[in-house]
């Protein structure tokens, strides 16, 4: 074969792989897939709605934190509210329905609190629905994250509010119907004359002189004093009363004990947003298995909540202390009052042991004992004082 012949066959052999090899290509190319980047989940916590019973026309909160609690970095949060059922009877009280967090990060994102009302249309179960965006890079590459959490809330009818009805007497109208018709030309009579008396000669008449007496002025009589003005009406406001309710007499280091927190609105107003906070540094009784920080909600006027609690007692002194302070708000703005409570720890006493008396002298062998028989003491006169 020439090497004509053989360059021939080399070019031919050359041209054959590389059109395998661009064939392949491809195929290895679409069997590939793509990579998935990962999904960055935000969490709702902490989540409460005041008051529980939503009446339609009246404001109410959502309130929530919003934790990051993933690896990755959130930017531009956007949180949206609106109603799954008819959006337009939801309203917020701010007038906007989406609120931008424009401070990224991880941990805790935000301390959101929605304002929202709902029209008197609304009545009935409803559900809300909170929708977050944000944005993420991973590897990268920059993802969009959509999430969204439903949440349930019953609203009740606004209570009606009575319209009085005015009453109208029906009054009685009288006529003046004068007696005596008075003549249209009078007749003037003359005076009578004076009559004629004849005194006999010998009658002597005595005239008696009265002398006129000023009538008695009657005493002045006081003006009434004017009546006290009213008092003025006094704006109204919450006041709350803390009590404990539940609580043993004695308690012992270490011990384990129930009792409940009563907090009653004694005042004209709703208190609102109560919270209760217990002072773990200082206080005796700790609470266990929650919180030292303890929401309680609305609180209407003469209303009251109560709440219980297991709390561990932690001092060794004389008293085991308790003191809790409730801050709430109300139409003329933030208040807080205090409570606290003192349980008795006894000390255990130990009784001191016996001691033996070393100044007592045994009685002699043969002397006679206490309670001995009389048989006894006849044999030990007659044979000594052996036992």
């Amino acid at each position: 074969m020439t090497r004509l012949s053989l360059l021939a066959l080399g070019l031919i052999a050359l041209a054959l792989a590389l059109d395998q090899a661009s064939a392949a290509a491809p195929s290895a190319q679409a069997q590939t897939p793509g990579l998935t980047p990962p999904v960055a989940v935000l969490t709702i916590e902490e989540l409460r709605i005041t008051p529980d019973v939503v009446v339609a026309g009246d404001p109410f909160m959502v309130a929530f934190k919003l934790w990051n609690r993933t690896e990755f970095f959130i930017e531009q949060l956007a949180l949206t509210v609106k109603d799954l059922d008819a959006d337009a009877l939801l309203t917020s009280t701010t007038g906007v329905k989406t609120t931008y967090y424009n401070q990224p990060g991880r941990g805790i994102l935000a301390a959101v609190e929605l304002r929202l009302k709902y029209a008197g249309a609304a009545v009935g179960p409803r559900r809300l629905a909170l929708g977050l965006e944000y944005i993420y890079y991973v590897g990268g590459q920059r993802v969009v994250g959509r999430q969204a959490e439903t949440l349930a809330v019953q609203v009740a009818a606004p209570t009606p509010t009575r319209t009085a009805t005015p009453t109208f007497t029906a009054t009685a109208t009288f006529t003046f119907t004068p007696s005596r018709t008075p003549s249209a030309t009078p007749t003037r009579r003359p005076p009578p004359a004076p009559p004629t008396v004849n005194y006999p000669a010998t009658q002597v008449v005595l005239l008696e002189t009265v002398t006129a007496q000023a009538r008695p002025t009657p005493p002045a009589t006081p003006a009434p004093a004017p009546p006290p003005a009213p008092p003025r009406p006094l704006p109204a406001r919450s006041a709350l009363v803390i009590e404990f309710a539940g609580a043993p007499a004695v308690v012992a280091p270490g011990q384990i004990i129930t009792m409940a927190l009563v907090v009653r609105n004694i005042g004209s107003a709703e208190a609102e947003g109560v919270v209760a906070r217990f002072d773990a540094a200082e206080n005796a009784l700790i609470p266990i298995g929650q919180s030292t920080q303890w929401f309680l909600g609305a609180i209407p006027p003469a209303a009251q909540i109560e709440a219980a609690g297991q709390f561990y007692v932690a001092g060794d002194g004389a008293l085991g202390r308790a003191r809790v302070t409730v801050e709430y708000d109300d139409v003329e703005g933030a208040h807080e009052t205090t409570a606290e409570i003192n349980i008795p720890i006894p000390t255990p006493t130990v009784a001191p042991a016996p001691t033996a008396d070393s100044t007592s002298t045994p009685a002699p062998r043969g002397a006679p004992q206490p309670g001995e028989p009389w048989w006894r003491r006849l044999l030990r006169a007659i044979f000594g004082g052996g036992n």
